[in-house]
């Protein structure tokens, strides 16, 4: 087969129309790909020449660091012991570095303890130094952190002095930070560990004083108090607890019924209340304190062991006294509240019975149980009388008997004329103290009276010279 070439003709030499800007084009893509790798070119320029300022500000840091540290070792140990954290600013090249320096207290091993208690000696053991640099436009650049131990000079620290530590904790155990404590005209702040530690101390006697807002101690008050005795060369310490309050609201009061508890509202009118730890118990051990006529905005530290709930307004009337598993016997007179919150208790209250014998016809006896002398804890308490005063019979030979709810304590029992005050003519008869009432818990000691005592109206005796005898208003 033949083939016959084509013949080229005049435009056989010219580019075909579809080919028309194909140049243009390659000379865009090449200029996009010289913008886009000289931008990558100058990204690197720029990055490496900020990683070389950073390194800079680095080296400026670590020296700013270093120098601050050669600072703080030049002072001396019994001014750097208390170091407390303060920041300064170094200007270097019109850049503004914060320099953060700081003394925390430190073991010989080398552990943050913060209350060390060494048994004699040096008050403390080392000051970890630290020196923190910062600066702005770090990013993702960490501060520079420099520390040393600071360790007392031969003879630097005053043979003559002593230190006091204190570490506070909540009534589980854990540490209070950010306590603000003040002794011998000094204030630090508990550390994470719940510690400060005062060293080079004069020997003598102080009170240490610690406060944190919403806060309370142990003892009731805000802020807590320690009595600290400083002696030379050698460091006390204490440990207080520390926590947020609790209330208990409100308390109704109930009877107790052959020993038990029972649901019958008392009939004394009886208003106040207290609350006592006796058988309260935290990270310290038992404590016995009493927060009387305790009202239901009364703040009360957290015990675990929580509170015993009792009428009257002293500590001869804690039933827990008396009987120390009257709170198992009890159980709603026992409430543990936990910080911050409010729980319900309920007091008991137990009933005396005295008998009247002698009175004239339609004579009014006034019946009353006294605060008793002879027991301590009953000091200051109030007394409990009938609610109202017994109206003698027809027949003098008839012994009048009144039975009214009283709070638990020991008293002696007593009885007068009815007479409003002394200058109407009230008469007393009795008032002795061997005539003892036991308003004891069933299982209390000393064991709680049974027998009924009768007392002998034709005795009533006194005047206006006598006072104090079975009422507590003399006019």
């Amino acid at each position: 087969m033949h083939v016959t070439p084509r013949r080229g003709g005049p435009r056989s030499s010219q580019p075909f129309a579809a080919e028309d800007g194909f140049a243009l084009i390659e000379v865009m893509v090449s200029a996009v790909l010289l913008i886009g790798l000289a931008l990558a070119t100058l990204s690197l320029i720029d990055n490496s020449q900020a990683s070389s300022s950073q390194q800079r500000s680095k080296g400026i840091a670590s020296a700013l660091a270093s120098a601050d540290l050669g600072r703080m070792r030049q002072t001396k140990f019994t001014t750097s012991t208390n170091f407390t954290t303060t920041a300064t600013t170094r200007g270097v090249d019109n850049i503004n570095y914060t320099v953060t320096s700081k003394g925390e207290w430190t073991s010989a091993a080398g552990v943050l303890t913060t209350c060390t208690k060494p048994s004699t000696g040096n008050p403390g053991q080392y000051v970890r130094l630290t020196s923190t640099v910062t600066w702005p436009g770090m990013g993702a650049v960490k501060p520079v952190t420099a520390e040393t131990l600071l360790v007392p000079r031969s003879g630097e620290v005053a043979i003559t002095a002593g230190a006091f530590s204190l570490k506070v904790l909540t009534a589980a155990g854990s540490p209070v930070a950010g306590v603000s404590v003040v002794m011998n005209g000094q204030t630090l702040v508990t550390s994470a560990a719940g510690c400060v530690v005062f060293t080079s101390v004069p020997p003598g006697t102080y009170n240490v004083t610690y406060s944190k807002s919403g806060y309370i101690a142990t003892s009731g008050a805000t802020p807590g108090i320690y009595v600290a005795t400083v002696t030379k060369g050698t460091t006390a310490s204490k440990t207080v607890g520390y926590d947020i309050p609790a209330k208990i609201t409100p308390v109704p009061m109930f009877r107790e019924v052959s020993g038990l508890p029972s649901t019958t509202p008392t009939t004394a009118g009886w208003t106040s209340y207290s609350v006592s730890a006796g058988q309260g118990v935290d990270f310290l051990g038992t404590y016995l304190w009493n927060a009387t006529n305790a009202g239901s905005g009364t703040s009360l530290y957290p015990f675990i062991g929580g509170y015993q709930v009792y009428a009257g307004n002293c500590a001869g009337n804690n039933p827990a006294l008396y009987d120390g598993g009257f709170g198992t016997t009890f159980p709603l007179s026992s409430v543990a509240p936990d910080p911050g919150t409010a729980a319900i208790g309920t007091a008991y209250m137990r009933q005396a019975t005295i008998k009247v014998s002698g009175a004239p016809n339609n004579q009014k006896v006034g019946v009353y149980l006294l605060p008793s002398s002879t027991s301590a804890d009953m000091a200051g308490c109030d007394r409990a009388f009938a609610p109202t005063a017994l109206q003698a019979a027809n027949s003098s030979t008839v012994a009048m008997s009144t039975t009214f709810d009283a709070p638990y304590g020991i008293y002696t029992y007593c009885i007068d004329n009815g007479a409003s005050t002394q200058a109407a003519g009230r008469r007393y008869v009795y008032p002795a103290a061997s005539n003892a009432y036991n308003n004891t818990p069933a299982n209390g000691s000393p064991s709680p009276t049974t027998a009924t005592p009768t007392l002998d109206y034709t005795k009533v005796s006194g005047g206006t010279g006598v006072t104090g005898l079975c009422s507590v208003a003399t006019s």
